[in-house]
Parts: structure tokens; C-alpha cells; sequence
């Protein structure tokens, strides 16, 4: 799943700390079509499992305020 999600944009741990919160609470893992909603290259995928590290350094940088 790793290796899948960096050559499909996810970011790795955000995207498996994603899917360690919500796959617990789907009641039909075996259904191909709920199953392909995790995909790393579904773009119903959260904002937050595709951002950059480089937009992260950037919003973590503090403020001129």
C-alpha cells in the first residue's frame, strides 16, 4: 500500500492513517466498489492525504505577526 500511494500522490503515512480510521468502520469490506473509495488514486480521497510535504513546510513556518 505504500508503494502504491507514493506513485499515486498520497501522502504515505497521512493515507494510511487514513485508512486505519475509516476502514474499521465500513461494514462491507468485501465489496469491490466500497474497497475502490481507498484507492490512493480515488479522487474521493480527502484533501489532507494528498498534500505535499512542501505545503506543509510552508504552513508550518511561523507567521511576521
Amino acid at each position: 500500500m505504500v508503494e502504491t500511494a507514493k506513485e499515486n500522490g498520497p501522502h504515505p503515512f497521512r493515507y494510511l492513517k487514513y485508512l486505519f480510521e475509516q476502514l474499521p468502520q465500513i461494514a462491507d469490506l468485501q465489496e469491490p466498489r466500497v474497497l475502490e473509495l481507498f484507492m490512493p488514486w480515488s479522487p474521493q480521497l480527502p484533501d489532507f492525504c494528498r498534500l505535499s510535504q512542501s505545503v506543509l513546510i510552508i504552513h508550518s513556518l511561523p507567521s511576521d505577526r
